[in-house]
C-alpha cells in the first residue's frame, strides 16, 4: 500500500501547478492520439468523434506543393504525411514480472485529391522496429509477439464523397465507441470492409460491414469473431448509428455493433454543454452500454448479458477543467471490448473499472502547467469497489488507480507536429502487497510532406 500511496503526491503536486495555470486542456480525451481540447466546449463525447472529419495540417514544403498546382485535382490536392514515433514502455506486474520494450517506427500516410469531385484513394504503411526488446519482457504490445518487428499496409482504401456523405471501401480506420484506432502503442488498429458516414447537418448517420480487423501490434487482419476470441469460426461485424445535435449545446445518439452468433454491443449517450458566462462552462454527459451474446453463443458457449451506466460532469474555468465521473456495471458479467478502447468515462491507462458488479468513481484535473510554454498535464484518481467473479459470484478485490500525463506540444517555432508525452500509472488492489506500475515515454513527429 505504501508504494501506491507514493504516487498520490504526484497527483497533488500536479493539482497545485494547475491551479496557477492560465490555459488548460481537458484530461479526458477518450483516445491517446487526439490532442486534448482547450475547454469543456471542445471536450468531445465518445460518439461525436465518429462523425467528425479529421483535420489536415498544411505542408512544410510549400514549393513542392506549388509544383503540382497545374495538375488535375486528383494529383494537385494530394496529401502525404510522415508520422515518426518512438515509444518506451515499462510495466511492473503483480508477481514481480515485467513487460518492457523500446520501439521506433511510425507510418507513411497518403491520400489523393478528388477525381471528378467524388473519388479519392489513400494508404498508410505502418512499421515498428525493436530498439530494445528482450524475449523475457514480452507483453508491452509495442512489437509483435516474441518482440518481433512488423510492417503492415494498415490502410488502403477507395473513398467516395458527395455532399457530406462518405463511403469508404477496404482497409481504413474508424473512431466508433467500441470499434476504433486505440492508438496507445506504436501503431493503431485498422479494419477491412465498407463504412458509410453522413457527417453534415443536425442528424448524422453511420453504418458499415467489417470483414477484418488488425490488432495494434499485428500485421494480419482476422475476422471480428476471431478478434473477439472465437477460435473456430469467422463472423463479420455490422454497425449502424445515429447522432442528433440540433446545436452545439446538446447531442443525443446511439450505435449498435453486431457480430452474428458472437456478440451485440449497443451504446447510447446524451451530452449537454452549458455556457454559464464569466469564463465558466459545464459539460454533462450520460452513457449506456448494453452487451449480450447472440445466436450460437460462440464466445462463451452460453448466453450472457450485461450493461454499464455512466455519468460525467466537467467544470471549466478559464479553460481549467475538473471532471467528475461515476459508472456502475451489472453484476452478471463485466464489459468486453475486443475491437478497440472502451468509451467509458472511467477508462484509464491500465483499468476500465467495469468488472461485473463494480461501482466506480473518478476525478480528473487538467490544464497548462504555469510558466512552461506549450506544456500541459493532467492527473486522475479512480476507485472501483463491489466487483464480483461472474463464474462463482465471489467478491473481487477493490482497486484504485492514479494516472499522471505530461504533454509538450509546441504550437509554433521550429517543431510543428512534435509531441512529447510522459505518462505514469499505479494500480493498487486491496490485499495485494504489490502494485501494478508503469511508465511510458512517447515521442511523435508528424511531417506534412504534401
Amino acid at each position: 500500500m505504501r508504494r501506491a500511496a507514493s504516487a498520490l503526491p504526484l497527483v497533488v503536486a500536479l493539482a497545485l501547478a494547475l491551479l496557477a495555470a492560465t490555459r488548460a486542456r481537458a484530461a479526458e480525451s477518450q483516445r491517446d492520439h487526439e490532442p486534448a481540447p482547450d475547454s469543456v466546449e471542445e471536450l468531445e463525447s465518445p460518439l461525436e468523434s465518429g462523425f467528425e472529419e479529421a483535420e489536415r495540417k498544411p505542408t512544410l514544403f510549400p514549393n513542392l506543393k506549388r509544383r503540382l498546382k497545374d495538375l488535375p485535382p486528383f494529383l494537385r490536392d494530394s496529401k502525404a504525411f510522415l508520422h515518426l514515433r518512438t515509444y518506451v514502455f515499462n510495466r511492473r506486474n503483480l508477481g514481480d514480472t515485467r513487460d518492457a520494450a523500446w520501439a521506433a517506427g511510425g507510418w507513411l500516410d497518403y491520400e489523393s485529391g478528388l477525381w471528378r469531385e467524388t473519388l479519392s484513394i489513400g494508404a498508410k504503411l505502418f512499421h515498428s522496429q525493436d530498439v530494445y526488446g528482450p524475449a523475457e519482457t514480452d507483453g508491452s504490445l509495442l512489437l509483435g509477439p516474441g518482440q518481433r518487428p512488423y510492417t503492415v499496409l494498415g490502410e488502403a482504401f477507395v473513398k467516395l464523397e458527395h455532399r457530406g456523405n462518405r463511403l469508404t471501401l477496404w482497409r481504413h480506420s474508424l473512431e466508433l465507441p467500441y470499434v476504433n484506432r486505440q492508438d496507445s502503442r506504436m501503431t493503431p488498429r485498422t479494419v477491412e470492409g465498407v463504412s458509410f458516414l453522413q457527417n453534415e447537418g443536425a442528424l448524422r448517420f453511420g453504418a458499415g460491414h467489417l470483414t477484418g480487423m488488425k490488432e495494434r501490434n499485428d500485421d494480419d487482419f482476422v475476422s471480428p469473431a476471431r478478434r473477439a476470441g472465437v477460435a473456430t469460426k469467422n463472423r463479420n461485424l455490422s454497425f449502424v448509428g445515429l447522432r442528433w445535435s440540433p446545436d452545439d449545446r446538446f447531442s443525443l445518439g446511439f450505435i449498435d455493433h453486431y457480430v452474428p452468433d458472437v456478440l451485440n454491443i449497443f451504446y447510447a449517450e446524451a451530452d449537454w454543454n452549458l455556457d454559464l458566462g464569466d469564463e465558466l462552462g459545464v459539460r454533462l454527459g450520460l452513457q449506456l452500454t448494453d452487451q449480450r451474446s447472440v445466436g450460437e453463443d460462440l464466445l462463451t458457449g452460453e448466453a450472457f448479458d450485461t450493461r454499464t451506466v455512466g455519468a460525467r460532469a466537467a467544470f471549466g474555468w478559464r479553460s481549467l477543467i475538473l471532471s467528475l465521473a461515476a459508472t456502475t456495471t451489472d453484476g452478471e458479467e463485466g464489459i468486453r471490448s475486443p475491437f478497440g478502447s472502451r468509451p467509458s468515462y472511467l477508462s484509464r491507462m491500465q483499468e476500465d473499472f467495469d468488472r461485473a458488479g463494480e461501482d466506480a468513481l473518478g476525478v480528473t484535473l487538467s490544464g497548462r502547467v504555469a510558466g512552461l510554454r506549450d506544456v500541459s498535464a493532467f492527473g486522475s484518481y479512480t476507485r472501483g469497489a463491489g466487483a464480483r467473479d461472474p463464474v462463482d459470484g465471489g467478491s473481487l478485490p477493490n482497486r484504485q488507480e492514479w494516472d499522471l500525463t505530461v504533454d509538450w506540444r509546441p504550437e509554433a517555432g521550429l517543431l510543428p507536429g512534435f509531441w512529447l508525452r510522459l505518462r505514469g500509472s499505479v494500480v493498487q488492489q486491496n490485499g495485494a502487497p504489490e502494485t501494478n506500475a508503469q511508465f511510458r515515454i512517447i515521442l511523435n513527429y508528424e511531417i506534412p510532406v504534401l
